[in-house]
């Protein structure tokens, strides 16, 4: 799949308070009070910023806008930015308080379109990034769509020997998980994707999941799982699979259920 990144313009947010011109200085003897911050404004900058740091994959900016302190979730998300291929903010800065701001976003990771809505907090004299929330995952789509026939570079895999494979580490993946083995599932996960501590959220909210149809999506594959939570009766999400060595060796790149 081949994905172009646009750049991204940013408009810069201008600081709050402004001069009167030199006629109305010189009338009232004074500089005019300082014009209060507009918080919707200062939180879609963030957003915005946020946004312009997942086209360059540069996950050092990424890092700078985020609040102090462990989200293991929002880790995760920053660490997986070299492998995005395009983002979007899909609506307005919404404020949910005088100090708090969410907007909502959507990434296509690998092969992953991820659907999440960001946690903006205005901390101080500023505005940082405190959290994310997940809502869904699913099959980006290609913009080369398969042509029947074409054949497979030497040594590729081809999708139904992609998909094969990609099954049974995903089974083997789901029984782990089911079982409850947390060291287990977390020994089947891409050491490069930063998948791990999502892993361990979730297996702490006492996952169960059925595993639905699995679809090959280039060197990897997608499986859309349904099941339960301690937290959710009716979660849902998916396991995506990859290999980085022309299918010698498998690994789970992404998992999301809530």
């Amino acid at each position: 799949m081949a994905v172009v990144l646009g750049t991204l313009g940013i408009t810069g947010f201008v600081a709050p308070g402004f001069l009167l011109s030199g006629d109305e200085e010189a009338a009232s003897g004074s500089v005019a009070p300082t014009k209060p911050e507009d918080p919707k404004a200062a939180a879609k900058e963030l957003a915005e910023q946020i946004v312009a740091g997942y086209h360059a994959r540069d996950r050092g900016k990424l890092e700078k806008l985020r609040c102090p302190g462990e989200d293991a979730v929002l880790t995760s998300i920053i660490s997986d930015a070299t492998d995005v291929e395009s983002v979007e903010l899909t609506g307005e800065v919404r404020l949910v308080g005088d100090a708090e701001a969410e907007a909502d976003m959507s990434m296509i990771w690998v092969t992953i379109r991820r659907s999440l809505t960001l946690k903006l907090t205005k901390q101080g004299d500023g505005w940082c990034w405190s959290g994310v929330e997940l809502h869904r995952t699913e099959k980006a789509p290609t913009t080369q769509p398969d042509v029947p026939g074409l054949p497979t570079l030497p040594g590729m895999p081809d999708s139904e020997e992609v998909e094969r494979e990609a099954r049974k580490l995903t089974e083997d993946f789901a029984e782990q998980v089911n079982n409850g083995d947390k060291p287990g599932a977390l020994a089947l996960t891409c050491e490069k994707t930063a998948v791990q501590p999502l892993v361990e959220i979730i297996m702490d909210r006492q996952p169960r999941i059925e595993l639905g149809a699995t679809t090959a999506t280039g060197l990897g594959a997608s499986t859309e799982i349904t099941g339960s939570r301690a937290d959710n009766p009716r979660a849902s999400g998916s396991i995506h699979v990859m290999t980085e060595d022309e299918g010698a060796t498998w690994c789970v790149a992404s998992f999301f259920f809530r």
